[in-house]
């Protein structure tokens, strides 16, 4: 049924309706933090991950090309932004510890 929900309110958001993100991000938000949680181990890292997921998502909505379902994007689009995160933390980590 979800999957019929994020048609139309991605339909209706592509319209002008931009309110209705908001029912996007109430069905994902829950899954998508648990994705970011488990590469960070950190509630506050993985809701900021997943609030970026969701800009990014937002930015991109006109390029949902409907070849996959629209949870399949939008996780293809937390995944990248969590392991960008990680990765850059992960950089930073160890340049910190180069220069102790």
């Amino acid at each position: 049924m979800s999957a019929i929900e994020d048609e139309a309110d991605v339909q209706k958001v592509l319209a002008g309706e931009v309110s209705a993100f908001e029912g996007i991000v109430k069905r994902w938000q829950g899954p998508l933090v648990n994705l970011a949680y488990r590469f960070c181990r950190d509630r506050g890292r993985a809701e900021e991950m997943a609030q970026e997921a969701f800009l990014r998502c937002y930015r991109a909505l006109g390029k949902w090309r409907r070849d996959s379902t629209f949870s399949t994007w939008l996780f293809c689009i937390g995944d990248e932004s969590v392991l960008f995160r990680v990765a850059a933390n992960s950089s930073a980590s160890r340049c910190d510890r180069g220069h102790s």
